[in-house]
């Protein structure tokens, strides 16, 4: 589930006040910053979807039947998540 484009500006929005706020952190062009930090929460949003994406499938194409929602469902959710995850090194 990818969030909205108003909660992804949020998201830029609470990063670049937390930016704004480190000693040292001078942001010369804020819009530019904005388009930046926009295009890589984006990009790490949709990798996460893959990646979620990729874990349903792994449970999906086992030979048993795993009922979404369940504790197993869950269980092998979070283990090929995990697994995908330390596959892409994130």
């Amino acid at each position: 589930m990818t969030p909205s484009d108003e909660k992804i500006l949020a998201m830029v929005n609470r990063a670049l006040k937390a930016l704004g706020k480190e000693k040292g952190v001078t942001l010369f062009d804020q819009d530019t910053a904005r388009k930046i930090l926009r295009q890589a929460i984006a990009a790490g949003l949709a990798e996460l979807e893959e990646v979620h994406k990729k874990a349903e499938e792994k449970i999906l194409s086992l030979s048993r039947k795993v009922a979404p929602g369940t504790r197993e469902w869950d269980e092998l959710f979070a283990r090929y998540v995990d697994e995908e995850r330390r596959r892409r090194g994130l």
